[in-house]
């Protein structure tokens, strides 16, 4: 008689499903991002042209309806700027345009600045052609890294250190003054699809605590290097 392990069984569909909805998240993020670039991106920049030429071709307007258009030019650019920030958080543009390190600046310096965090940042020299698979789950690993801590608790510094060694490369990301914070949030599920995107990669995810109210969360991932461009 055969003994199935449950608990492996449904380990393996928990997995299953997680990649699933992991992947499907990426694809909708792909679909809604190229919308808000060609679509709404597309008539915001046409609504400001129309603005500008409003204003030279009618030099005669009130007072009022000069400020008006010139309010509406604002709120337009204000608009085309979230628009770019959005693209950026769902589907980062960097990794494609300029790669995974100028990508993982762009995010650390955004979030940091908002939760108002001084941070550091490491990373080597010369930077592989990695794999998109490898470039956009790290990304987002890091974006997982600092969603980690709720309510902007991002403590009081943050080093971001990425090291490439052969065919390997690592992400640590350690926080000052926030160990607490993290403590209850071990068995979460952001730290649960944290593990499972670098898992998928063939990587693994440690997180580690340390007493003096410090921890680090680091990614460590294999990669074949991209071929370059062709010529």
């Amino acid at each position: 008689m055969t003994t199935v392990n449950r608990q492996s069984i449904e380990g393996a569909d928990s997995n299953r499903l997680a990649t699933y909805l992991q992947s499907t998240a990426e694809r909708e993020k792909f679909e809604l991002t190229r919308r808000l670039h060609d679509d709404l991106g597309g008539l915001m920049v046409a609504a400001l042209m129309d603005v500008a030429w409003t204003q030279t071709q009618f030099p005669e307007m009130t007072v009022e309806a000069t400020e008006k258009l010139q309010r509406a030019g604002k709120y337009l650019s204000a608009a085309i700027d979230l628009s770019r920030q959005l693209i950026e958080d769902l589907r980062p543009t960097l990794l494609d345009n300029v790669g995974l390190f100028a990508a993982l600046r762009w995010q650390m310096k955004h979030a940091c600045a908002a939760a108002g965090v001084k941070y550091s940042e490491h990373y080597p020299a010369n930077e592989p052609r990695f794999p998109p698979s490898v470039a956009i789950g790290l990304r987002r690993f890091a974006q997982e890294a600092v969603q980690l801590m709720h309510g902007g608790d991002l403590g009081t510094y943050i080093a971001v250190n990425v090291a490439t060694h052969d065919s390997m490369i690592s992400v640590d990301i350690a926080y000052e003054g926030a160990a607490n914070a993290i403590t209850g949030r071990r068995d979460g599920p952001v730290l649960a699809s944290m593990k499972n995107r670098i898992h998928e990669l063939g990587g693994a995810l440690a997180l580690i605590i340390c007493p003096d109210n410090r921890w680090t969360v680091r990614a460590s991932v294999p990669f074949e290097p991209a071929p370059g461009p062709t010529q």
